[in-house]
């Protein structure tokens, strides 16, 4: 099983792990405050304690300049099998969009939120892919019977906008 920590800034033991991807993520706010986050992957044995996260699916590889949605759902103790189960048996239809680079599937270890994060090569290519018919094909169950029922959900899901650099070496750039 992979492992993954998002959102805190990585431990110096964590930034210098050569096994480590890691990646920082700016966004400046509304108010036009920085806005900071790492996720980074490849926590195995000595470096689990890191962990808030576990890779449940991944696809593709880290680009080295993305642009990246944080799409966070909070699920319910009890029902995370049942999102863990419809979210790996989904359509796969971002995948197939220009621009797409990754998705990463994090599951929580220590709270109740998952995180669906997808890199693009900018934010034109997100954007072009909410317009599309494969994206209304792809959520086209969303608040019907045939989706998951908003009972699972222990509040509601938000999402966070960022730009992405893969710090190659391990190590931050502060």
């Amino acid at each position: 099983m992979s492992y993954a920590c998002f959102g805190k800034k990585p431990s110096d033991t964590l930034i210098t792990n050569a096994s480590v991807k890691m990646i920082h993520l700016s966004a400046e706010t509304e108010n036009h405050a920085a806005a900071d986050a790492w996720y980074a992957e490849g926590l195995e044995n000595t470096l689990k304690p890191e962990a808030t996260h576990t890779i449940i699916n991944q696809i593709g590889t880290l680009p080295v300049h993305s642009y990246v949605v944080c799409n966070n759902v909070p699920v319910l103790a009890d029902k995370q099998p049942q999102f863990e189960e419809r979210f790996l048996q989904r359509a796969g239809k971002v995948e197939k969009e220009p621009g797409f680079e990754a998705i990463r599937i994090l599951k929580p270890i220590h709270s109740d939120v998952n995180v669906i994060i997808t890199f693009w090569r900018d934010a034109s290519f997100f954007t072009d892919w909410q317009e599309s018919s494969a994206y209304k094909e792809a959520h086209k169950h969303r608040n019907t019977k045939q989706g998951l029922s908003k009972s699972i959900f222990s509040r509601p899901s938000y999402v966070e906008y960022y730009n992405g650099i893969v710090h190659p070496d391990g190590r931050s750039d502060d």
